[in-house]
């Protein structure tokens, strides 16, 4: 054995925590390194050392930086093991400190979870503009015409996005700008209009689910009928099912929320990427994202339209 790798034996000592399991095992089999220099060993080691803490502190960073509505998507995320969701990132950065990926890898993973998070805030801030254009829609349709009623949905969604984002920006310390009012103004109004649209379909669905099922109609809906299916369908905003079998109803009832839902969400997914500038290609990608959000997240966008239209119902017998 030469004598510099003598030297570099005896200066270093097993028992130093930077050093890596495998380096302490060549170290004590081998009495030298073959390749390399203990010096570039170690610093090897160290800088993936020190990288893997930078990662872990963005990771925490980004964590702390999220309000209500970014946890709360995190916990829907983590719930249906997505791989943007925290726990997923976890495991990613677990999985680079073993070697078993790349820190590549792992940086794009934290990366798109990031992105999600952000994303995060304008899909809240849209489901509650959807919920809250439904309720005014139905409301101003059985008193106004139906252009009047989409002109006060475009309105009340543009309103209540800005609204929503801009609290979201100051309870969190973050940037709002006239850019992101402009932006903003222009989705939710869109998504004022598509709304009670997606609402309608989802109605519709469940109106002939629950005739197929043998189920009663409420004589409201049941008349409601025009010469136009469009109108028709704008207007069948909530369906009331009369009958005892909850099996049935609940059936009909999950069958027009989930399509209600799933278009609403593919319908804003589509349309944030138009505005984007994304191609056909992308702009396709995202509504099909946005379907499947819109499904998971059904029980609050669908339930959300059906407790809006009622509420509306309700301030009108006032």
């Amino acid at each position: 054995m030469s004598a510099l790798k003598m030297i570099q034996i005896k200066n270093i000592n097993l028992n130093n925590q930077t050093l890596t399991p495998l380096l302490k095992e060549k170290l004590q089999k081998q009495g030298y390194f073959s390749n390399t220099s203990a010096k570039d060993e170690i610093k090897i080691t160290n800088t993936k050392t020190n990288e893997l803490e930078i990662i872990k502190q963005n990771f925490e960073k980004i964590k702390k930086q999220q309000g209500l509505t970014g946890k709360f998507w995190d916990t829907i995320k983590n719930l249906f093991h997505l791989k943007t969701g925290s726990k997923f990132v976890e495991q990613s950065i677990k999985e680079y400190s073993e070697g078993k990926i790349a820190k590549e890898k792992v940086l794009e993973i934290l990366d798109k979870y990031h992105e999600g998070q952000n994303i995060s805030v304008d899909i809240m801030a849209n489901i509650i503009s959807g919920i809250a254009s439904v309720g005014i829609f139905s409301l101003a349709a059985s008193s106004f015409s139906l252009p009047v009623a989409m002109l006060l949905s475009f309105s009340t969604g543009a309103a209540t996005k800005v609204g929503s984002k801009l609290f979201s920006a100051k309870t969190n310390n973050r940037e709002y700008n006239n850019r992101n009012m402009q932006y903003d103004i222009l989705t939710g109004g869109v998504n004022g209009l598509l709304a009670p649209i997606a609402n309608g379909l989802g109605s519709t669905l469940e109106k002939v689910a629950a005739s197929k099922l043998g189920l009663e109609i409420s004589k409201d809906v049941a008349k409601n009928s025009t010469k136009s299916i469009f109108k028709t369908m704008l207007m069948n905003q909530n369906v009331e099912i009369i009958g005892k079998n909850s099996a049935k109803k609940a059936l009909a009832v999950g069958a027009g929320m989930l399509a209600g839902s799933a278009l609403s969400g593919a319908a804003d997914n589509a349309t944030r990427g138009a505005l984007e500038g994304q191609d056909s290609h992308n702009i396709l990608k995202s509504a099909q994202n946005g379907l499947l959000g819109g499904l998971i997240l059904a029980p609050i966008i669908g339930g959300g339209f059906k407790l809006a239209v009622k509420l509306g119902k309700v301030i009108k017998n006032k």
